[in-house]
């Protein structure tokens, strides 16, 4: 295969080597958090005004999270449908997590609430195919249950059912050819996750948290490269691991 060619699908067992590259080598810190962190400071910074505020709550109430951290996705599996079944396996660099979230507080120890959450993991080519990216922007139905006690130390755990959105990115215009191209899908999927708080004030608190992510299997989609027309192209579920630090004001 010549080094500055596009690395299309439909020629997917002449490209296996282009995503097996930096195998065993999960790159974290990529310029891909700076986004994601300088927007999580945005929001956070506004809200430490509101911690040194008295509460008059009795443990009920709104609340607003934010949480910013590094997910980890298991090897993705591409299968198409072309002239030949193909498969390749893609293995993807730890990337950024960014999440908001707010709900209720029914009682101290359990509360209820939506979560939306950007995801991005990446493959870089080392050959000069391009940079390859897999986004996932889930909406979550989180119900948590909390354990509380006599300190400021929180234990909880949660989870619940969501959709998501996902979208397989290849972003790449070479001198003869467009070689961008994407496959997007939507689907089902659930969550559960747990940590840590530590109370700072009758308002705020930081935490601790990891959380797992499950996506199932695409359904058969077109993966559309540059100007072609695509081709039928199937992806394996996922499972996202995740580890942040997280920042919750209670109204």
């Amino acid at each position: 295969m010549v080094a500055n060619k596009s690395c299309k699908l439909t020629r997917i067992r002449e490209c296996r080597h282009v995503f097996r590259a930096n195998k065993g080598m999960r790159t974290i810190f990529t310029p891909s958090f700076l986004f994601p962190a300088i927007l999580g400071g945005i929001l956070f910074l506004p809200m430490t005004d509101a911690c040194s505020e008295e509460s008059d709550s009795n443990s009920t109430g709104f609340y607003f999270d934010v949480d910013l951290g590094v997910a980890v996705v298991n090897d993705i599996k591409l299968v198409s449908q072309g002239i030949a079944r193909s498969e390749l396996t893609a293995e993807l660099s730890a990337g950024p997590r960014l999440s908001l979230g707010g709900g209720y507080n029914f009682y101290e120890w359990f509360g209820a609430g939506l979560e939306l959450s950007v995801i991005q993991n990446e493959i870089q080519d080392a050959h000069g195919a391009g940079d390859y990216y897999y986004w996932q922007v889930p909406l979550m139905a989180n119900f948590e249950f909390r354990l509380p006690n006599k300190t400021r130390f929180t234990p909880m755990i949660g989870g619940g059912p969501g959709v998501a959105y996902r979208n397989f990115y290849r972003n790449v215009a070479e001198e003869n050819e467009d070689g961008r191209g994407h496959m997007v899908d939507y689907s089902f999927v659930w969550q559960v996750y747990g940590g840590l708080r530590y109370r700072i004030s009758d308002r705020c608190s930081l935490g601790v948290m990891y959380k797992y992510l499950a996506l199932p299997s695409t359904g058969e989609s077109n993966f559309e490269w540059g100007g072609d027309n695509g081709i039928n192209t199937r992806v394996s579920g996922t499972r996202t691991q995740s580890v942040s630090a997280s920042f919750r004001l209670d109204f």
